[in-house]
């Protein structure tokens, strides 16, 4: 049901104040089982009571992004773990955390998605939001990902960051403005064909 109102966007009928912690249980049940399927462990650490306002499924789409990248990257480097490479240790574990607090009193909800797959390599680092870019094998990547995810964050009135770590994992912060702050809405694109 989550999965068929996702696809046709029934959540996206206004800029409405979101608790953050529904934003990620919806994600997860899109793409939880994928990463569990891949023996990714998840952890989540959400403060109560964070919120920021915007579209439900869209904030949703910027984790599923996130996440699929992690995905992909973590099978990746497990790949290389099982074929005995020496830059991998024995006793590595994928893992994914999801994060969401809040900058102080009345600030703005920062929504994270950190892996541990070793790192975008700093010389492709200022390409990652350019469409269609990708550093994944010809047939597995669009490149539309990232900049989908940078779209949608803007249109909530946000910035996305990027902590990269070579070696050790990257993580992306979504900052998002409180559901309380006073900001005109934005105006999004009208998909094709619908209404």
């Amino acid at each position: 049901d989550h999965m068929r109102s996702f696809a046709r966007g029934h959540d996206d009928v206004g800029d409405l104040p979101l608790a953050l912690d529904e934003v990620v249980a919806g994600a997860l049940k899109l793409i939880g089982s994928s990463l569990r399927t891949q023996g990714i462990e998840v952890r989540v650490e959400i403060e109560p009571g964070v919120t920021c306002r915007g579209w439900s499924n869209r904030l949703e789409q910027v984790l599923l992004n996130l996440l699929a990248n992690a995905r992909d990257a973590l099978a990746a480097r497990l790949v290389l773990q099982r074929t005995g490479d020496p830059a991998i240790e024995p006793d590595w574990r994928p893992g994914v955390w999801i994060s969401a607090r809040r900058s102080g009193a009345d600030g703005p909800a920062r929504l994270s998605v950190a892996d541990n797959a070793g790192g975008i390599p700093p010389a492709l680092l200022p390409r990652i939001f350019e469409p269609f870019y990708t550093t994944k094998p010809v047939g597995q990547g669009t490149g539309i990902g990232l900049a989908v995810v940078q779209s949608i964050v803007q249109q909530h009135w946000g910035t996305i960051e990027v902590d990269n770590r070579p070696g050790q994992g990257v993580t992306f912060t979504a900052v998002l403005p409180s559901a309380s702050s006073r900001r005109a809405a934005p105006t999004l694109p009208v998909a094709a064909g619908g209404a």
